[in-house]
């Protein structure tokens, strides 16, 4: 499935690989591989995304991704049961 052609910030490479995207203050958008999150920004978010996901990257990493269940989250980041 092809999705949006972007470029991770991180490792500039251009491809539609699952990213975890912030907008900073100035409001730009500042996307990055999951795996590159977490080594340039130590994202806690994406480490736990990428936990049970092995080596997964790319097409793999968003099958595994869009395999998980839905998880609710309150608005201290805890999950909800």
């Amino acid at each position: 499935m092809a999705g949006l052609m972007r470029v991770c910030v991180a490792c500039t490479q251009s491809d539609d690989h699952p990213r975890h995207s912030m907008v900073l203050g100035d409001g730009t958008e500042s996307p990055m591989h999951m795996d590159c999150c977490v080594m340039t920004r130590n994202c806690g978010v994406c480490a736990t995304q990428l936990a049970d996901a092995g080596k997964a990257k790319g097409d793999k990493l968003r099958e595994h991704i869009v395999s998980l269940p839905p998880r609710v989250l309150d608005e201290h980041g805890q999950e909800v049961s």
